[in-house]
């Protein structure tokens, strides 16, 4: 295991030392040899340009009112109902992805079932290597994987005999494929929407529930996160910047509980850390969270404490290990950036959370840290 600040910065500054395809293999076995986190060197550098296209701050700040209003049409669906709060952030992730980035109405129940298969293939990357074809073919697997893959097929088909009248993600990676290089082929499309369709959706939801948790564990900062949001308009959604404790929460939610504390890393050759010489092929668990929980980083460091981070206090270098670093950090960092702040917000400005029990914050680790509770019901009340 490598761990700690030094730990943090000689990994995500020496992108060039791991092997980055073998440490996700889950990716590879599932999505192929093209998918973005399978690439190493200048093939992931070039992929990663062109997708990158699609994930600049302000296009997707931009989206910002499609991503609430779909967010408030499905809180109000469920109004007044009991619903599974944990399921039901992991949907929303999902609708406000493939409606205001892909420009498409999901079938009803896909949501569900996409939210489930990026669960189950985050959780096989728990799983030794044999274990791992088990796993992929158990029958509710098949059968997740199979309706994603399908659907996408089918919503590719119609975009081509109708293209969208505004540019979607798809259309913007795609255009952005550099003209020297091969074209892409049809499978590398697919994958690549996949990506889309999944990014998040257990990630960027764990970050949200822990927020509403924790906000709801303390009266007096939800009074105080509620009085900031009175003015809230998410048409005119710049940034956490406007809204400092909005940002301190999602920040202190992500040190807290980060959706994935840790990362396999696998050396490509012999190095030395610290008074430490290891050989070509270890491999290791990079616990990228650690620093998160150290004294000398943060004071009363298990406590939810948002106030740390006010005003526009940013994290310590290396320590905030949320989303990665390197030429390797998580793509999907923008969209988070936008998705959380939202979602929290609009929560909190349109709903009273009525738990049928105070929840418990204990943590547990799956597919991402997640409450420990099976279910955390609760019932929404429209405000």
């Amino acid at each position: 295991m490598l761990a700690g600040i030094e730990a943090n910065r000689f990994v995500w500054e020496n992108d060039s030392l791991w092997d980055f395809g073998a440490s996700g293999a889950i990716f590879r076995e599932n999505f192929g040899p093209t998918y973005l986190t399978q690439l190493d060197g200048e093939a992931h550098a070039k992929k990663r340009r062109r997708m990158q296209s699609g994930f600049r701050p302000q296009a997707l700040l931009a989206l910002a009112p499609a991503m609430s209003a779909t967010m408030v049409e499905e809180l109000a669906a469920v109004s007044g109902q009991s619903v599974d709060l944990r399921l039901l952030c992991s949907r929303l992730v999902v609708c406000l992805s493939s409606r205001a980035l892909l420009q498409v109405r999901l079938p009803e129940g896909m949501d569900r079932r996409i939210a489930a298969f990026e669960h189950d293939l985050l959780f096989s990357g728990r799983l030794p290597a044999w274990l791992r074809p088990w796993w992929y073919g158990r029958k509710g697997y098949r059968r997740l994987k199979s309706e994603l893959i399908a659907y996408i097929e089918a919503m590719l088909a119609e975009k081509r005999l109708q293209p969208p009248a505004v540019e979607d993600l798809i259309s913007i990676m795609v255009r952005h494929h550099p003209p020297d290089e091969p074209p892409l082929t049809h499978d590398e499309i697919v994958t690549d929407t996949a990506l889309l369709f999944l990014a998040g959706s257990n990630t960027t939801s764990s970050v949200v529930l822990w927020s509403l948790l924790f906000t709801y564990s303390r009266p007096d900062w939800l009074a105080q996160l509620r009085e900031e949001l009175s003015g809230w308009d998410p048409d005119n959604f710049t940034g956490m910047t406007a809204f400092p404790k909005l940002r301190a929460t999602v920040l202190e939610a992500e040190r807290l509980r980060p959706a994935l504390p840790f990362a396999g890393r696998l050396a490509r050759r012999d190095f030395a850390f610290g008074d430490f010489e290891f050989p070509a092929g270890s491999f290791f668990l990079h616990a990228t969270a650690v620093p998160h929980f150290l004294d000398e980083n943060y004071e009363r460091p298990l406590e939810f404490l948002p106030e740390r981070f006010l005003p526009d206090r940013n994290p310590p270098p290396k320590v905030h290990g949320t989303f990665g670093g390197g030429t390797h950090v998580c793509l999907g960092q923008p969209l988070a950036r936008v998705q959380e702040p939202l979602m929290l917000a609009n929560f909190l400005r349109h709903f009273d959370l009525e738990f049928a029990a105070p929840p418990s914050l204990q943590p547990r680790l799956g597919a991402v840290v997640t409450p420990a509770l099976a279910a955390i019901p609760v019932r929404l009340v429209r405000k």
